[in-house]
């Protein structure tokens, strides 16, 4: 009887882990996964959602489907966990892992950028994925432009020695900083958002350039800039510039 009890536990045991070892391919993944929560996989990066569009191609996008970056990547099946290595805009190369538990569920260990994380995938950067089977790629992205920015951000954290309260894009070119004295300050501004890191440029009333800087999506109510002195914009985020996050005002 013992020996039978072990021989169905070991069965059990087996089934399970052939499913979450199931093959991980295109077909599977194509579509659009959410997450109860989001990643951040490398400095300013967050995600709430992978969407694979083809067998190479995907986006990193917002809960509701802004798209933030573009990636490419690669399964290997070969390997288990599976390997999944995903490159952002020929910037960033994440060495990551995915398990599909089932056909609507996969879980991703988001990876790093020098080495593989540990195979059994418990660290705190394994997220829950679950599909959304009423949206294609096409039908749930929208771009990020700067429609999503106007309206009224406040800061809620920041490396900025607290000068900045808040923000107010009021338009596509102007946008008013206001500061911890309840001093306001009138800007032009200029984006460039087809690009990674996306582009901000802030100039004076007389188009005197003076702070160049990267501004993101964090998540649908949150915004993301770090800015420089003009001239000074590095080729990437750094987390030790002018940083300030920004929760939007309801």
């Amino acid at each position: 009887m013992h020996r039978i009890k072990t021989l169905i536990i070991a069965f059990v045991y087996i089934l399970n882990y052939s499913v979450s070892a199931q093959t991980v391919n295109s077909n599977l993944l194509y579509g659009v996964w959410r997450s109860e929560g989001y990643h951040s996989a490398f400095l300013h990066i967050y995600s709430n959602a992978f969407v694979f569009q083809t067998d190479s191609i995907g986006y990193l996008t917002t809960s509701q489907g802004i798209v933030q970056m573009p990636f490419n990547y690669h399964i290997d099946n070969s390997r288990q966990p599976v390997w999944f290595d995903y490159t952002i805009k020929g910037l960033y190369k994440f060495k990551s892992l995915i398990r599909a538990v089932n056909d609507s569920t996969i879980m991703i260990d988001i990876g790093n950028t020098d080495k593989r994380p540990d195979v059994k995938m418990k660290r705190k950067k394994v997220l829950t994925y679950h599909k959304l089977k009423n949206f294609t790629p096409e039908s749930f992205m929208h771009p990020f432009n700067n429609d999503y920015l106007l309206g009224t951000w406040i800061v809620n954290s920041f490396n900025n020695k607290g000068i900045v309260k808040s923000v107010q894009f009021k338009n596509d070119h102007l946008v008013l900083y206001t500061n911890k004295d309840e001093d306001d300050i009138l800007y032009k501004y200029v984006t460039d958002l087809s690009v990674v890191p996306k582009l901000i440029n802030l100039k004076n009333a007389g188009n005197a350039h003076l702070f160049q800087g990267f501004i993101e999506l964090l998540d649908d109510t949150t915004l993301h800039i770090e800015l420089f002195n003009y001239g000074k914009r590095p080729s990437h985020w750094t987390m030790f510039g002018n940083n300030t996050v920004y929760i939007r005002k309801k």
